[in-house]
């Protein structure tokens, strides 16, 4: 079969049969992005956490202390505020091992970090003062001892002096008790950490992003590699010194190593991970941004990770940054809500296949619900049956030029006949 792919702005793709054959295959894959605001105005909050709290495979989100439920649409519906003081961050994680999400709430002021137990039906209500800790920057929750229970690293915010600030790793003995591992690792100024097996030990190692230093100077961010036990050295390989908030790690360039996005001021520029921890900087595009920060997802449905960074001033729009594949990068014509927007996060909120996306600022949260389309596969079975695969609806017609007419009461994957020797399909 002589079979053409043919894209349009007006579609996702549309594909031409103009003959039979057996045996042929394609994949096209959109290319356009268009994340359109759904018109939600959410509560703000300093961050933004998904959680499925009720168990029902639909993913709920946080943004600040306020939990909103979705119902699969992507249309969230408050359920209430976890607490009545204000919170800086939000980790989500079975810590107690009875196969449901609990919460660890950082909030504002010293002493205020509470375990929040899971009881199903968006129930946070029980719950627990976690051990002493001074005001925390961040949270998260992962296993860091390979035992099979989530741990904690916390980032303690020094009592208003940035110099001061300490990471500690705190080990969870699987019923949701933490107890602090060694002494407190020396991060000052920091802002943010992430995850990754960086040198191929099997353990998780840890990324921290630092701000500015004396005088405003930029500070490079470090890597602590994790020597076991919840016990972390510093890395002898060192970061670029930048002015840096968020952070997200994933593989760009298809190596199978985990590469590095910093959030930063004035330019995006990916690191590379050579495979033992030691990172190249690829090329720097140049923006008006103040990154805060930052997240990786396929927004494109190529195949490949892309990267969203979010803008600390009010003025300045979010960006949307597109993968090649092998880890070249364009900014997107995409631009985000407008406003100081200090969190987001990523997924499939509504079920059609493709990224959407939860901003969060101060003052509200909005959703971007991507309009893309995954793809459409075909493949041709023998000289009278179609295997398409598609995200979307699907539509046919009789000729390039239409009309499209929509093909009722398919679900894919579907097996279609051809009863033409001329058919055209697209997806949108």
């Amino acid at each position: 079969m002589d079979l053409r792919t043919l894209r349009s702005q007006s579609v996702a793709c549309a594909v031409m049969l103009l003959a039979f054959a057996v045996g042929r295959s394609c994949m096209q894959a959109a290319s356009s992005i268009v994340l359109t605001d759904s018109a939600q105005l959410l509560d703000g909050g300093e961050s933004v956490t998904v959680i499925d709290s009720d168990g029902d495979g639909d993913l709920d989100v946080i943004i600040g202390q306020k939990l909103y439920e979705n119902p699969g649409s992507g249309w969230f519906v408050s359920r209430g505020s976890l607490t009545d003081n204000s919170v800086w961050r939000v980790a989500a994680g079975d810590v107690d091992g009875d196969a449901t999400t609990d919460l660890w709430v950082a909030g504002r002021g010293e002493n205020n970090n509470w375990l929040h137990r899971n009881g199903g039906s968006h129930d946070f209500s029980n719950r627990y003062q976690l051990p002493e800790i001074e005001e925390l920057r961040q949270v998260m929750l992962i296993d860091l001892n390979a035992d099979g229970h989530l741990d904690a690293w916390t980032i303690r915010r020094g009592n208003a002096v940035l110099a001061n600030q300490t990471s500690q790793v705190w080990l969870n003995d699987g019923a949701g008790v933490f107890t602090a591992a060694g002494e407190p690792l020396a991060t000052p100024h920091a802002r943010s950490v992430a995850f990754a097996d960086l040198n191929q030990n099997g353990l998780p190692d840890a990324v921290v992003t630092m701000s500015t230093g004396i005088g405003n100077s930029a500070l490079p961010d470090t890597i602590w590699l994790n020597e076991g036990g919840g016990l972390f050295q510093p890395s002898h390989h060192s970061l670029p010194a930048t002015v840096s908030e968020g952070i997200a790690l994933g593989d760009l360039n298809g190596s199978g190593f985990h590469d590095i996005v910093v959030a930063q001021l004035g330019r995006f520029q990916p690191l590379f991970n050579d495979g033992n921890g030691v990172f190249t900087p690829g090329a720097a595009l140049l923006d008006n941004l103040y990154g805060q920060s930052v997240v990786m997802a396929d927004f494109d449905g190529d195949g490949d990770l892309d990267v969203l960074v979010t803008n600390r001033f009010a003025d300045r729009p979010g960006r949307l940054f597109i993968n090649d594949g092998q880890g070249g990068f364009s900014m997107s014509e995409q631009a985000m809500d407008t406003g100081s927007n200090l969190g987001a996060a990523v997924d499939d909120f509504n079920g059609d296949g493709s990224t959407d996306v939860v901003l969060a600022n101060i003052t509200h949260g909005r959703v971007l619900l991507n309009g893309i389309s995954a793809g459409l596969e075909w493949s041709v079975q023998n000289s009278e049956t179609l295997v398409i695969t598609f995200q979307g609806i699907l539509e046919t017609a009789d000729q390039i030029e239409g009309p499209y007419f929509i093909v009722p009461d398919y679900e894919s994957p579907e097996v279609i006949a051809l009863d033409a020797a001329q058919r055209f399909f697209r997806v949108r």
